[in-house]
């Protein structure tokens, strides 16, 4: 819910537009719910 947290968001998600599924990127647990919470 911060600032940051969704300035993150968009990039995941470009980042998953990009890779596919975003799988291979190295992310932490923190990092991967945050892109599921978004979806």
């Amino acid at each position: 819910m911060a600032v940051w947290e969704q300035y993150y968001n968009e990039q995941t998600m470009e980042v998953q537009v990009v890779n596919g599924i975003c799988v291979e990127t190295p992310m932490t647990r923190r990092q991967w719910l945050t892109l599921h919470r978004a979806r």
